[in-house]
C-alpha cells in the first residue's frame, strides 16, 4: 500500500497543472467569444444607424 501512495502523488502532480491549464484555456475561449459578440453587436448598431442616416450619437 505504501508504494501506491507514491503513484497517486505523481499522478496528481501531473494532472493538476493539466486541469488548471485546461480551465484557463476554457476561460480564455469564453472571453474571446464574448469580445467577438460585442464587436458584432457594435458593428450591427453602426450599420443600422448608417442605414437610417442617424447621427453617430444615436448609434452609441
Amino acid at each position: 500500500m505504501g508504494a501506491d501512495q507514491g503513484f497517486v502523488t505523481a499522478e496528481a502532480a501531473v494532472a493538476l497543472p493539466v486541469l488548471a491549464l485546461f480551465a484557463l484555456m476554457l476561460i480564455w475561449g469564453l472571453m474571446a467569444a464574448s469580445a467577438q459578440l460585442s464587436c458584432e453587436d457594435a458593428a450591427q448598431a453602426g450599420a443600422r444607424a448608417a442605414a437610417r442616416s442617424e447621427s453617430r450619437d444615436a448609434a452609441v
